[in-house]
């Protein structure tokens, strides 16, 4: 069986259970991603509504990592933000 031998290679506790949706083992969504300022921080680019310049590229604007780890995500998403950064000129 494989938790006894995740045991036996010095794993006190092994998990079996997999984790959903509600649990919280990634956080992500206190700066929500969205088209409407009323329910989102930033928008498709992750350009905050209220300020001018001010991006933000973490898991937080990810409304849920559906407990996987969102690294891969949010690495794809800081590239993609980056390329609309380099590409749009933005007024100070």
């Amino acid at each position: 069986m494989q938790m006894d031998r995740l045991r036996n290679a010095g794993y006190p506790i092994v998990m079996s259970k997999p984790f959903d949706r509600r649990t919280p083992s990634h956080q992500c969504g206190t700066a929500r991603m969205g088209n409407d300022p009323q329910t989102s921080v930033v928008d498709a680019f992750c350009k905050s509504h209220d300020h001018k310049n001010l991006f933000i590229t973490d898991a937080s604007v990810l409304p849920t990592s559906s407990a996987v780890n969102p690294s891969l995500t949010v690495a794809a998403l800081a590239m993609r933000t980056a390329k609309y950064i380099d590409n749009v000129e933005f007024t100070k």
